[in-house]
C-alpha cells in the first residue's frame, strides 16, 4: 500500500488559513485516487474541493487548505492515497487558537472630581502566565503602577485623571485589548464672596469640565437665564455668569453646576453682597386707632451695609423721641425701628413715613395714613364717629303727610368742627320722629 508521510499536530489562529500537506512514496501499483476526510469513526466525512476547502493533488503529494478557520474547524483531518490493493493514510490534529478575549464592562465611566472609580478588565482565553504579558495604558502611555493588575482603581479622582484607558494582554496567538473613557466632572468658583454696589455689573467666574450643560442656582433655586437684559454667559463655552445692573434683589448665595447624563458636579457656595440704599417696608398703608390708646407703627427694612440711622417723619417733619417723664414717642432707632405713640391724641392723625439711612444712601417707606377715631354724642342720641362718613336714613310725614325716605349724608366729620357739622345734619331731619331713627 502507499506510504503517507506527515502526521502530527497543527496549531493555527482563529480567522487565519490552515494548510495541511501529505507526501506519498513506495506505491506499487501506482496511486489511483487521493481524498481528504474530516473527523473520525462514523462521523467521518469526505471533503470536496471548493468553498471552505481548497484541495490540490499530484502523483507525489496533496495539500488541503482550510480558509478562515473557526473553532468548529478544529478536528482530525486525514489524507488518503488509494491504489489497486490498499490505501495509505496520514492524519493531522488541527487545533484552533485565538488571542485573549478582553472586555471592560463599560465603555464610559462618569464620575465627579473627588469620587473613586474601578475600571475592571475581564480576561479570557489566556495562558496561566498571562500576568507577565498584561498592562494598562492611559492614552498612548503605559501605566507602570498597574502592570499585571486587571483592576484599574482610581481614588479621589482629579480632572487630570480623565481620559481613555486600555487594558492589554497577549498569548501565543497574539495580543488583545479593550478600552473605556473616563469622564471627570468638575465645577468650581474661585472666590467665596464679593461685595458689589447696586447698578454696577458683576461676573461670577465658574470653571466647569466634563459636562454638556451648565446650571446656575441662587439660594438653591435654578436661575432662568433666558432674559439677556439681566444675565449673560452661563453656557458650556462660557460658564461664567454676568449679572447686569445689579440690585438688592441679586443678593444671595450662588452655585454653578455641570451635568453629563445622570452625574452632576456642583461648585462651592459663592456669596454675593450688594451694597444698596435700604429697602423699607410697612405692613399696611392705613391704620385706624382709638383716641387715648398706645399706638405702634411697625417698620421693617433690608439694609446692606448695616443702617446708621432709623427715624420717622410725620407730615414731612422728623419725629423726635420725647425726653419728658411721660414720653409722647418711643422707638424710632436702629435698635427699635417701630414707632410707639403713647396716649394717642387727635393731633397724632396724619401721614407717617419710616426712614432708614446707611453709608450708600437713604431708603423711605410708603406713606402710612394714621386715622384717630373717637365717639361723639349728637341730637337724638346719635353716636357719630369722627373721620368717618356719616349716613342716616329716616321715614316720616313731611308737609304732604305721605311717607318718603330721606338719605342724609355728610363726609368725614372731624374735629374741631364736629359740633357744627352734626348740627347741620340734624337740622335736615326736622319732622322725623325719634322712633324712626
Amino acid at each position: 500500500r502507499p506510504k503517507v508521510h506527515k502526521e502530527g499536530k497543527i496549531e493555527t489562529t482563529l480567522g487565519s488559513d490552515a494548510t495541511l500537506k501529505c507526501y506519498f512514496s513506495e506505491s506499487h501499483p501506482s496511486i489511483q485516487s487521493i481524498i481528504w476526510r474530516k473527523g473520525t469513526g462514523a462521523a467521518q466525512i469526505v471533503l470536496v474541493d471548493g468553498g471552505k476547502y481548497v484541495i490540490q493533488k499530484n502523483v507525489y503529494s496533496t495539500t488541503l487548505r482550510v480558509k478562515s478557520v473557526t473553532i468548529s474547524n478544529a478536528d482530525i483531518y486525514t489524507c488518503v492515497a488509494v491504489n489497486k490493493f490498499s490505501e495509505g493514510t496520514g492524519s493531522f490534529s488541527l487545533s484552533v487558537g485565538s488571542p485573549p478575549l478582553i472586555n471592560i464592562s463599560q465603555d464610559l465611566y462618569i464620575i465627579k472630581a473627588g469620587d473613586n472609580v474601578n475600571i475592571s478588565c475581564v480576561i479570557r482565553n489566556v495562558p496561566e502566565i498571562y500576568q507577565s504579558t498584561m498592562y494598562w495604558n492611559k492614552g498612548l502611555h503605559r501605566i507602570i503602577n498597574y502592570k499585571y493588575n486587571p483592576f484599574m482603581i482610581i481614588t479621589i479622582a482629579k480632572l487630570v485623571d480623565a481620559g481613555n484607558y486600555s487594558c492589554h494582554v497577549r498569548n501565543k496567538y497574539g495580543p488583545a485589548s479593550d478600552s473605556a473613557e473616563l469622564k471627570v466632572l468638575t465645577a468650581s468658583i474661585g472666590e467665596l464672596f464679593q461685595e458689589v454696589t447696586a447698578n454696577d455689573s458683576y461676573t461670577i467666574r465658574c470653571n466647569v469640565s466634563g459636562g454638556d450643560q451648565v446650571i446656575w442656582r441662587k439660594n438653591a433655586k435654578e436661575l432662568k437665564l433666558d432674559d439677556l437684559h439681566i444675565y449673560d454667559g452661563a453656557s458650556v463655552d462660557d460658564s461664567s455668569l454676568e449679572i447686569k445692573t445689579i440690585s438688592h434683589l441679586d443678593r444671595g448665595n450662588y452655585t454653578c453646576e455641570t451635568t453629563y447624563k445622570s452625574v452632576t458636579a456642583k461648585s462651592t457656595i459663592f456669596q454675593l453682597l450688594v451694597k444698596d440704599i435700604p429697602l423699607v417696608s410697612l405692613p399696611t398703608e392705613i391704620k385706624e386707632v382709638t383716641k387715648g390708646s398706645d399706638t405702634l407703627l411697625d417698620c421693617s427694612y433690608d439694609s446692606y451695609p448695616d443702617p446708621t440711622n432709623v427715624f420717622w417723619k410725620k407730615d414731612d417733619n422728623i419725629i423726635k423721641s420725647s425726653n419728658t417723664f411721660r414720653r409722647t414717642y418711643n422707638g424710632s432707632s436702629v435698635e427699635m425701628s417701630v414707632l410707639v405713640l403713647h396716649d394717642t391724641k387727635q393731633s397724632d392723625a396724619g401721614n407717617y413715613v419710616c426712614v432708614v439711612e446707611n453709608s450708600i444712601g437713604t431708603g423711605y417707606s410708603k406713606i402710612l395714613e394714621l386715622i384717630i377715631t373717637g365717639l361723639i354724642k349728637g341730637r337724638n342720641q346719635l353716636l357719630l364717629t369722627t373721620n368717618r362718613y356719616f349716613k342716616q336714613k329716616c321715614k316720616c310725614n313731611i308737609n304732604t303727610k305721605r311717607h318718603e325716605e330721606k338719605t342724609l349724608q355728610r363726609k368725614k366729620i372731624s374735629q374741631p368742627n364736629a359740633t357744627k357739622q352734626i348740627a347741620g345734619i340734624l337740622s335736615a331731619t326736622e319732622g322725623c320722629p325719634d322712633s324712626t331713627w
